[in-house]
């Protein structure tokens, strides 16, 4: 996967060159299935790409930081109890 991205003023243009390659190790050895490491990279992109870079890759580090402290629980199941 290879994209170009532009920050919000249009002037500074970024590469993103396989970032899954990259980040997915990252996130697998904090804890993550694949499987979520890998929407979570491509949703990360996608914020990227649509102009929100807040939401975007630059926030891995910090959803590594809470995992470490438990903060966010990859694999966790959600209990539908009423």
């Amino acid at each position: 996967m290879s994209a170009q991205i532009s920050a919000a003023h249009g002037a500074t243009w970024f590469r993103l060159i396989m970032p899954d390659k990259r980040i997915k190790p990252l996130l697998v050895a904090a804890g993550a299935p694949r499987d979520e490491a890998e929407i979570v990279i491509r949703h990360s992109i996608d914020a990227n790409l649509a102009g929100h870079d807040s939401h975007g890759i630059m926030q891995i580090p910090t959803y590594i930081d809470r995992m470490t402290v438990g903060h966010i629980v990859p694999g966790r199941t959600l209990d539908h109890r009423p």
